[in-house]
């Protein structure tokens, strides 16, 4: 079972990673900052609305490629169990250094952060940075332990 994950991330990992190498080399990334974003007109978007927030959690539905549109110093996520954090307020005061945290910013973290048996409390500490929840077919589905 572990494998099929392991085989899930990476092919996340390297749809992700190509699509934002795309957007790199055509210098057209586009941000999604706006309550538009990518969605049409405020009517169309009001109508939407229930499609954008997961039923489960509550949380809104952001994307992998969303996600790697959020990749610097000033506007950084990431994603660990399958949840998006908005980590820019945290990067100065990750007691690893915000070198860490940097390398995975705009990418799936959990296997890294899994690797470095981080404590419960570490855990507990990212929840207010939660801004949303990959969609059902991109989730990992790890729990955190």
């Amino acid at each position: 079972m572990s494998n099929n994950l392991d085989e899930r991330y990476n092919q996340l990992l390297n749809e992700s990673t190509l699509n934002q190498a795309k957007n790199i080399l055509s210098n057209s990334r586009l941000r999604k900052d706006s309550a538009d974003s990518a969605v049409g007109d405020l009517d169309t978007f009001e109508n939407d609305a229930d499609e954008t927030i997961d039923e489960e959690t509550g949380l809104a539905i952001i994307t992998l490629d969303e996600v790697g549109d959020h990749c610097t110093f000033d506007d950084a996520w990431t994603v660990i169990y399958d949840r998006v954090y908005d980590v820019t307020d945290y990067l100065c005061v990750h007691p690893g250094g915000e070198e860490v945290i940097m390398e995975y910013v705009g990418y799936d973290a959990t296997v890294a952060f899994r690797g470095v048996n981080h404590s419960r409390a570490a855990f507990r500490a990212l929840e207010k940075y939660c801004v949303g929840i990959l969609p059902a077919a991109e989730r990992l589905n790890y729990n955190p332990v």
